[in-house]
């Protein structure tokens, strides 16, 4: 374990900092990452290592968006149905997870992602906080080793940005094959009307991290920095109210449009999609 990465979580401001979950999980998940991550499925060219292995300072720091923005949304997820089975379709770590806990949930629970690193920090965050079994499965969206009709809710967090249009059709055909009558998807996405979008330059990011952590390492917080460029991540949001109706076409669909404020960029609209069979 790097004392420095841990350091630089001790200077960083916001509520993040009082939980005790994410500072024992950050400089674990990098660990993890750099033995576990492999290029299957991912754009740069160390595959989604960079993008696993810091992805919880990233969180920390408020680079990308969490499902702890959205807490909100999962508060009615289980009302009246606790023993619901789920299923999480797509994570960077256990953030979904964590929150489906906290809402109640008994029953079931798969998660199913690319890239064993997430996968390994949710079993790792069930061990000690699921009160339901968990199962892990390591397989692309688009073949997902499910039957028909097995899930009551499937929710992920930002996961439909990571594909453009035709391929995010392929991914809600299956959400809908893989729902019971009556189930769910809840979503979340980024509504931005040019498509795609992808991260800053290094040359524009690494002044504004030095600028919001007080005291902190240039050199740590350049290499984070440095991490975020190197991910190449690129996002495909939704262009329109209209475009997240037409995506779920044949679900009962409700859209709450919020706006997220963050350091480092200019706001930016999401969408929380509820999707009803």
């Amino acid at each position: 374990m790097d004392p420095r990465h841990l350091e630089l979580l001790s200077r960083l401001d916001g509520p993040w900092v009082e939980d005790p979950l994410l500072l024992r999980s950050a400089e674990l998940m990098r660990q993890v990452a750099l033995e576990r991550c492999s290029s299957d499925g991912r754009e740069s060219t160390d595959g989604c290592r960079s993008y696993h292995a810091w992805w919880q300072y990233w969180r920390a720091i408020g680079l990308v968006s969490t499902p702890d923005w959205h807490v909100a949304n999962y508060a009615d997820v289980f009302a009246g149905d606790r023993d619901a089975r789920v299923l999480v379709s797509g994570t960077a770590d256990h953030g979904v997870l964590r929150h489906l806990a906290q809402a109640g949930a008994r029953g079931p629970i798969a998660v199913l992602d690319l890239c064993p690193t997430p996968l390994e920090m949710c079993s790792w965050y069930a061990s000690e906080h699921l009160p339901g079994p968990l199962s892990t499965h390591r397989a692309d969206v688009l073949a997902a080793p499910f039957g028909e009709a097995e899930f009551d809710l499937i929710t992920t967090y930002a996961f439909l940005s990571r594909f453009p249009d035709p391929v995010k059709e392929r991914v809600v055909a299956g959400w809908r094959a893989m729902l019971r009558p009556g189930g769910r998807v809840l979503t979340t996405i980024r509504l931005e009307p040019e498509v795609p979008m992808s991260v800053p330059e290094l040359d524009e990011l690494s002044p504004r991290l030095l600028a919001a952590v007080d005291d902190g390492d240039p050199g740590i917080l350049h290499e984070v920095a440095a991490a975020y460029v190197r991910s190449g991540s690129t996002s495909h949001p939704l262009r329109s109210v209209e475009h997240a109706h037409e995506l779920f076409a044949g679900f009962d669909v409700t859209v709450e449009i919020g706006v997220l404020r963050n350091r480092f960029y200019e706001d930016r609209d999401y969408a929380v999609i509820s999707a009803r069979l």
